[in-house]
């Protein structure tokens, strides 16, 4: 007999095929046991150091923007270029007051000394040189011309009008012209000859003219038309200083005949016109006497 204690004996399972049941799911619920957090049901991601591809949410399930978000963005952009247009009309306006600055500034240089006022004055340049000396000649002026100045050169070598305060018949014999006649014993000279039978007298047709020629310049201040019974109703006169420029110096369209005496202003001429542009009837425009006076 020895001292060793007994061993005890040893619990028998009966074999089962299959796997072993877990003592705990077969004893149930432990009470106060800790349980796993719940596992999301959607696609799991892999972080750290696992290996593999990460599973990323589709397209319809990444979060949009909604319109909250886009006036948001709207506000911040409109605020930005405000500001960018205050700061660019700052930076304009503070460069055009030192450009009027600038401009208004005075010139340091000295004022040029005015020369050309006093008769035989010549500038006297700072500096002596070629340039000085070239530009002496253009910087002499001209003393300007008056208006007496103006009006005597423009009439020079013509030579003054006459006056005739006696008021004799300047155009009495003198030559005279016409644009077309009746006939040979109605010419241009018959109106300029102091005779009273004896007459101008132009076609039948319109317009027609006789025109004088006194000689030299001279003040005319009454012209005198004696009209045979064709007569002009629509005339005017004019004069002339050189027989190529004429000036109207009176006009009417109500002409009755007989003897038309028409005053003038003085006015210098050497050649004096009738112009007819309306007879009173089927024949021409026919003259006793055209006196200049």
């Amino acid at each position: 007999m020895t001292n060793e204690d007994a061993e005890p004996p040893r619990l028998v399972r009966p074999y089962v095929a299959g796997p072993a049941p877990d003592p705990l799911e077969s004893a149930g619920p432990v009470v106060g046991a800790h349980r796993p957090p719940p596992q999301p049901s959607g696609p799991r991601r892999r972080t750290g150091a696992q290996s593999g591809p990460v599973d990323r949410p589709g397209a319809d399930e990444r979060p949009r923007a909604g319109p909250g978000r886009r006036r948001a963005v709207v506000i911040a952009l409109t605020a930005a270029v405000t500001v960018i247009a205050a700061l660019l009309a700052v930076a304009v306006l503070t460069g055009r007051d030192r450009t009027d600055r600038t401009g208004a500034a005075p010139s340091a240089l000295p004022a040029p000394q005015n020369t050309g006022d006093r008769p035989g004055a010549t500038p006297e340049p700072s500096t002596p040189g070629p340039s000085s000396a070239a530009a002496t000649p253009s910087a002499i002026r001209t003393p300007a011309r008056t208006g007496t100045a103006k009006r005597s050169a423009s009439t020079a070598g013509t030579p003054d009008a006459a006056a005739n305060p006696g008021g004799t018949d300047l155009a009495l014999g003198r030559p005279a012209t016409a644009s077309s006649v009746e006939g040979e014993a109605y010419a241009p000279r018959f109106a300029v000859d102091g005779d009273p039978g004896t007459r101008w007298s132009s076609a039948f047709s319109d317009p027609q003219w006789i025109s004088v020629d006194l000689g030299r310049l001279w003040l005319v201040t009454r012209v005198v038309l004696r009209w045979e019974a064709a007569y002009g109703v629509e005339h005017d006169l004019a004069v002339s200083a050189d027989g190529t420029t004429w000036r109207r110096v009176w006009r009417t369209g109500e002409g009755a005949g007989g003897v038309q005496d028409v005053r003038i202003a003085a006015t210098p001429a050497r050649f004096v016109r009738m112009t007819g542009t309306r007879r009173v009837g089927q024949y021409g425009y026919s003259l006793f006497a055209f006196e200049v006076r």
